[in-house]
């Protein structure tokens, strides 16, 4: 696991995060946030960017192309991108944190969540947590047992999840 700080650029870093929370974004409601099987309380928005060597929003994969460059220049070789997922958690009274599970099982398959806004939530990676600060980042191993957070300090926890090899 290697934590980053100051990804991206601070203009691109609210671009992105004013295009995400603006009301030209479209969402998609997910009813559970780890299994079909999750307590009705746990819930989340999400906005697939990218799956399997398919653009599917276009406006928002040009808009995370910074996250892909930094991630080039810290692997120092062009990536092979898996998936790239949005994700919004609402804001709940207490930090509630979601079921431990894996990205894939896939041999190699790297794991960056990009934290778009500054939040009392967090990402567990096996046992550590990392905190939600605004324009950073998580790398681990898609297979590492890990789980996401709501907050109780904004509106939405927002991040961005990218998976590549």
């Amino acid at each position: 696991m290697k934590k980053f700080l100051n990804v991206l650029d601070n203009k691109i870093s609210e671009n992105i995060s004013n295009f995400l929370l603006s009301d030209q974004f479209n969402w998609r409601f997910v009813n559970y946030v780890t299994d079909v099987n999750d307590p009705p309380n746990l819930f989340y928005f999400a906005a697939p960017c990218y799956d399997n060597n398919l653009v599917l929003e276009p406006q928002t994969f040009n808009l995370v192309l910074p996250l892909l460059n930094f991630l080039e220049g810290e692997t120092e070789k062009p990536l092979v991108v898996y998936r790239i997922k949005i994700n919004a958690y609402p804001r709940t009274d207490i930090v509630q944190e979601h079921i431990q599970h894996r990205d894939y099982e896939k041999k190699g398959l790297k794991a960056f969540v990009y934290m778009v806004n500054e939040n009392d939530g967090h990402t567990r990676i096996n046992q550590q947590k990392v905190q939600s600060i605004k324009n950073s980042g998580v790398l681990f191993e898609s297979s590492d047992l890990h789980n996401s957070s709501s907050c109780t300090n904004a509106k939405l926890r927002l991040t961005i999840n990218v998976n590549y090899w």
